[in-house]
């Protein structure tokens, strides 16, 4: 099989990866394997779906604001059940700890980051079952009764089996093409430049993945994402 583009693995990285690609590059051929049956069936599978955007790097912060502007239209302007909810994510501190991060949740604050601040005894009226002060296996470890949560509101967690085939609908949706039960078993090397030696790519020479071999077969292609 010939391909412009190979994306190896159907996990969310993949799949995204693999839809962007073909969004952006419509002329292209985008196929994207996978040696399960189907997608998300490895790590993302094992995922918890949580999200936040408690951040302090104003990269880190574009990611995060972007990627939940994301969830927001998939499943409130595109219908897909993604399982969103804004549940938020609460960072429960003890005294020294609160000191030592009070500075960072200022500049989230400055940054736009929305935060709710709850004292010990708004913890204690919000969530009465919650144990505030330490046991002795928890200060045989160190641990410090906790004096405050701090809420990050714009957190939440996601379906991450619900998210993933979303992206293979919208994958699907511009045409790219999906093999699953393909397992990838050799990447093969080509140099960039050939020079007709023995034994190329050599360890000295630039070289590109140009093919692999899978459980069904070969695959040549021009660009690889794995």
């Amino acid at each position: 099989m010939k391909t412009d583009v190979l994306v190896i693995g159907a996990g969310i990285l993949g799949l995204s990866s693999a839809y962007h690609i073909k969004r952006t590059n419509p002329g292209l051929k985008v196929t994207l394997i996978d040696q399960f049956g189907g997608p998300a069936q490895g790590n993302t599978a094992k995922c918890a779906g949580g999200y936040r955007d408690m951040l302090t790097t104003d990269a880190n912060l574009k990611l995060s604001e972007s990627t939940i502007k994301w969830f927001h239209e998939l499943q409130e302007n595109q219908g897909f059940k993604i399982g969103f909810h804004d549940t938020g994510y609460l960072y429960l501190l003890s005294e020294p700890e609160y000191a030592k991060r009070k500075d960072s949740f200022a500049i989230m604050e400055k940054k736009g980051v929305k935060l709710d601040y709850n004292e010990r005894e708004d913890l204690e009226n919000k969530l009465p079952d919650l144990a505030l002060d330490m046991d002795d296996e928890g200060e045989s470890m160190g641990l410090n009764p906790i004096v405050m949560g701090v809420q990050g509101l714009n957190c939440g967690v996601i379906n991450a089996d619900s998210l993933a085939k979303a992206y293979e609908t919208l994958f699907h949706r511009l045409g790219g093409e999906t093999k699953y039960s393909t397992k990838v078993t050799k990447l093969r090397h080509k140099p960039r430049n050939e020079l007709g030696l023995p034994g190329e790519p050599l360890v000295w020479q630039s070289s590109a993945i140009t093919a692999d071999e899978t459980s069904r077969g070969d695959n040549e292609h021009k660009t690889k994402r794995v």
